[in-house]
C-alpha cells in the first residue's frame, strides 16, 4: 500500500524504487494485549462449571428485565456475560446491563460492564454490534468507554476498517474534552490510542488522512495529551506517501524517546526528498559515528537508508560520491543494518509483557507452596467455592477504566 518514500530528484534522478515495503497485515497490538485471550479462557471455565445452569439463569434475568420491580444481580450478570454466544443472548445481556446501570444499588457496588462487554463482542466477532453500541448517543450502555473504545479500535484495525476506527477516536476525544471541563485534572492514557489512530490514518493513506493527522495533533496539544513515538513514525510514513515532506521532516522533531540513530534515519529520508543532499550525507555520516548503549550489535541504519545511499553512490560524482560509497561500505562490512525495515519497525508487534511479569511474580510467590495451594483448591471445589485463580482472572477480565 505504501508508495516509494523516494521520488526522482532533479540532479540525482534517483529511481522510484520500492524503498518501503507494502504495509503488512496489522499486528501492532495482539488481542492478548487487550485481555481477549484471558477472557476466552475464563469463559471456557465458566461454560464448563456453570453451563448446565445457563437456561435457568437466562430465564431468571429475562424476568428481572421485563418486570418494573425486577432486580438484576451482579453475579448473575457476570455469569451471563461469559455464557452469552447467540444474538438473542447478546440482546438479553445488553438489556440486562442497561437495567443494572439504572438500579439504585449499582451506585453502591460501582461495577462496570463496558470493557468486558466489548471483549465479549470482540471474541465473538460481533464488530458491527460493538460499533453501534459505542456510537449510540442516547441511553448508551457504554458509559465509561475509554478502555472499551481502545479495544474496539484494535478490532476495527484487524478488519481494516480504518474510517470506523477514527470514529471511535473522535468520540473518545470529544468525551475527554467534556471531562476536562468538569475536572481539569482528568487524564487519558494515550499510548495505545495514539498508536491505533496513527495506524488507521496510515491505512487510509490519502491527503485527507494527512489533514486528519494534523487536526489530531492540534487536538492532542490542546488537551495536553502525548503521542507515542511510534505514532509519530507512522504519521511520518503517511506524510511521505502523500508527498508532504516538509510535514514529515517537522514531525521528526517531536519524537522524544527513540535512539538518535532512528531519528537521524527519518531525517535523512526527508532531506533526500527535499533535495538537500549535502545535509543528508552529513546526517548519515553523523549516524555512522554513533555507538549504541546496551546494544550487542551497533545496528544504526534502516534498509531503506542503505538502499538510498547505494542509489546516491551510483549517481553522485567527486567527493560526495566517495563519502556516500564509504558509508555504504562501512554499513555492510561492519553489519550496521537494522534487521527490520522502517515500515515493519513502525508496525512492530507490541507484546503484552504483563502476563509474563504476572507469571514470574506468581511463580516466586508460590515457590514451595504448590502442594498446599492444590489442597486448598480441591477443598474449595468440594465446598462449592470458586477457584481463587479463576476469581483473580475474572477480576482482570472485568476491570474497567
Amino acid at each position: 500500500m505504501l508508495s516509494s518514500i523516494v521520488r526522482a530528484l532533479p540532479r540525482l534522478s534517483i529511481n522510484n524504487g520500492q524503498y518501503l515495503t507494502a504495509q503488512p497485515a496489522r499486528s501492532f497490538f495482539t488481542p492478548a494485549h487487550f485481555g481477549i485471550d484471558s477472557f476466552k479462557n475464563y469463559a471456557s471455565n465458566i461454560e464448563r462449571d456453570q453451563g448446565k445452569n445457563a437456561s435457568s439463569l437466562k430465564v431468571t434475568i429475562e424476568e428481572a428485565v421485563s418486570k418494573p420491580d425486577g432486580k438484576v444481580f451482579t453475579e448473575d450478570l457476570k455469569n451471563l456475560l461469559y455464557l452469552s454466544k447467540s444474538d438473542s443472548d447478546l440482546d438479553l445481556l445488553v438489556n440486562a446491563i442497561r437495567k443494572y446501570q439504572k438500579q439504585e444499588s449499582t451506585a453502591i457496588f460501582s461495577f462496570n460492564f463496558e470493557t468486558p462487554l466489548i471483549r465479549l463482542l470482540y471474541s465473538l466477532n460481533k464488530t458491527d454490534r460493538a460499533l453501534a453500541l459505542f456510537l449510540e448517543e442516547n441511553d448508551s450502555v457504554l458509559q465509561k468507554f475509554y478502555t472499551a473504545g481502545t479495544i474496539l479500535m484494535n478490532k476495527l484495525l484487524e478488519e481494516k476498517r480504518y474510517g470506523d476506527a477514527m470514529k471511535i477516536l473522535n468520540k473518545i476525544l470529544t468525551k475527554f474534552k467534556q471531562d476536562k471541563k468538569l475536572d481539569p485534572n482528568s487524564r487519558l492514557r494515550t499510548m495505545d490510542i495514539s498508536n491505533l489512530a496513527s495506524e488507521a490514518l496510515l491505512g487510509i493513506n490519502t491527503a485527507e488522512a494527512v489533514n486528519q493527522a494534523k487536526q489530531m495533533l492540534v487536538t492532542f496539544k490542546e488537551l495536553n495529551l502525548e503521542l507515542h513515538d511510534n505514532a509519530y513514525i507512522k504519521l511520518i510514513l503517511l506524510a511521505h506517501n502523500q508527498n508532504q515532506i516538509d510535514f514529515a521532516y517537522e514531525l521528526t522533531s517531536l519524537i522524544k524517546n527513540k535512539s538518535i540513530n532512528i531519528i537521524n534515519n527519518l531525517k535523512f529520508l526527508s532531506l533526500v526528498r527535499m533535495n538537500r543532499i549535502d545535509d543528508a550525507i552529513q546526517i548519515a555520516e553523523d549516524t555512522n559515528k554513533i555507538v549504541l548503549e546496551r546494544a550487542i550489535q551497533n545496528r544504526l541504519f534502516f534498509k531503506e537508508t542503505l538502499a538510498i545511499l547505494e542509489d546516491m553512490a551510483s549517481k553522485l560524482e567527486g567527493e560526495k560520491k566517495d563519502r556516500t560509497q564509504d558509508l555504504v561500505n562501512t554499513i555492510k562490512q561492519e553489519n550496521k543494518l537494522i534487521d527490520l525495515n522502517l515500515n515493519d519497525y513502525a508496525l512492530k508487534l507490541r507484546e503484552d509483557k504483563r502476563p509474563r511479569e504476572q507469571q514470574r511474580e506468581q511463580n516466586q510467590q508460590n515457590q514451595g507452596r504448590q502442594m498446599n495451594r492444590t489442597r486448598q483448591q480441591d477443598q474449595g471445589r468440594r465446598e462449592g467455592q470458586p477457584n481463587k485463580q479463576y476469581r483473580t482472572q475474572r477480576e482482570a477480565n472485568l476491570r474497567e477504566d
